[in-house]
């Protein structure tokens, strides 16, 4: 799964498992603060740094892979 600060932890964790239902280990593929700003559309802001570093202490916290 991938997901941002902005979302909740354990139910992006709850998809993950309905799918892997025999186990493996908790994964979020794309662990994103920001996105990407396109010409001509509002300017895109990210997450604060404080819910980044709190979502991420929850997933490590649940011995979770992350990428970022």
């Amino acid at each position: 799964v991938d997901f941002s600060p902005d979302d909740n932890v354990a139910d992006q964790f709850a998809n993950q498992r309905a799918v892997t239902p025999n186990g493996g280990p908790f994964v979020n593929s794309e662990y994103y603060m920001g996105w990407f700003d396109r010409w001509g559309h509002k300017h895109m802001k990210g997450s604060s740094i404080e819910d980044g570093i709190a979502t991420l202490e929850q997933m490590l916290a649940l011995n979770a892979s992350v990428n970022m």
